[in-house]
């Protein structure tokens, strides 16, 4: 299996910016011109009933035919690794042209792998991230069984507040488009 791993807050400045001049400006530059939609946390372990891994397949391969950059971890990661969706090359078969334009340009997957993944656990923890976390960071955990489904509703969130920031809107065509 190949894959590029082992991004995290403090190297990805490195990918975008290079060596001497490390900067989330690439990328958010390129959320508010409209190459990039957005980014979206997809993290989880594998459940015999949702297909062991095809879930996160199917939902990271829609966000990222729809210009999402994805950041993973833990099982979810492993499975899109096993599909080859942590690899560079495939923002030149499966990105939306926006996400593609950038993976190329910096050389990074359209899936980033950030680690193992954590244990959620308590009710109130749940609350927390699925509700309350929204109105300190502005995005929250979803937990929606279909993967498409739950790409679509990550995307509509993600378009919600590029409405909010006032961004350009999206340069390239959708595949999902735009719920604003």
């Amino acid at each position: 299996m190949e894959l590029v791993a082992g991004f995290t807050a403090e190297n990805i400045f490195y990918h975008l910016g290079g060596k001497f001049r490390g900067s989330y400006r690439p990328l958010n530059e390129n959320i508010q011109n409209g190459r990039i939609r957005g980014v979206a946390g997809v993290v989880g372990c594998d459940n015999p009933k949702m297909g062991s891994g095809a879930y996160h397949v199917a939902l990271v391969k829609e966000l990222i035919k729809n210009d999402c950059l994805v950041i993973q971890t833990g099982c979810a990661a492993i499975e899109c690794a096993k599909e080859g969706l942590l690899r560079p090359e495939t923002a030149f078969e499966i990105a939306g042209d926006g996400l593609k334009e950038v993976c190329k340009a910096v050389g990074i997957p359209p899936v980033l792998h950030v680690g193992a993944c954590v244990d959620t656990g308590s009710q109130p923890l749940t609350d927390y991230i699925t509700k309350d976390i929204e109105k300190l960071v502005g995005g929250k955990w979803a937990f929606i069984e279909d993967p498409l489904d739950a790409a679509h509703a990550m995307i509509a969130h993600i378009d919600k507040k590029r409405k909010v920031l006032k961004l350009q809107p999206m340069l390239y065509t959708q595949a999902f488009p735009a719920q604003v």
